[in-house]
Order: C-alpha cells, then sequence, then structure tokens
C-alpha cells in the first residue's frame, strides 16, 4: 500500500453522511441502497485502519516489504 492510501480516513462529509445513516439504521428506515452504502463506508473505513495499523507495526513474521501482499480486507456486513 503506498503512504497515502496509509494516511486516508474517512471525509468530514463522509463522516456526517455515515451519521445520518446510522441514525436512520437505528431507526429502521434504510433503504437497501442505503444498506449498501453504509456496509461500503464502513468496509473502506476497515480497510484504512488495517492499513494503518500494520505500517504501524507489522506483524513479526511478516517484514513490511510496502507490498500489498497478505492484505486482506473484512467485508462482513454489521448491520
Amino acid at each position: 500500500m503506498s503512504k497515502t492510501a496509509a494516511r486516508r480516513t474517512l471525509t468530514e462529509e463522509v463522516q456526517e453522511r455515515v451519521s445520518a445513516l446510522m441514525e436512520r439504521n437505528e431507526a429502521g428506515t434504510l433503504t437497501p441502497d442505503e444498506v449498501a452504502e453504509l456496509d461500503e463506508i464502513t468496509v473502506l473505513d476497515q480497510l484504512f485502519t488495517l492499513v494503518r495499523a500494520r505500517r504501524i507495526s507489522p506483524a513479526p513474521d511478516h517484514a513490511h516489504d510496502g507490498s500489498d501482499a497478505g492484505c486482506e480486507m473484512i467485508t462482513s456486513r454489521r448491520l
């Protein structure tokens, strides 16, 4: 992953959208498209978090070589 990808976070605009979607989720009023949108944003946020964590503390048995080898994305739904 590039250094740019490791620094990525959700923008303020996206964070506000997530808050709105979460409120609607709690109220049970999300449309199927909004459920998918929230899931996709959650996956991206998880990916950014994993990349940052990996850059800070690489696994002891895997030297960080700057490649994407071994990166996994968690895609489970949490809604």
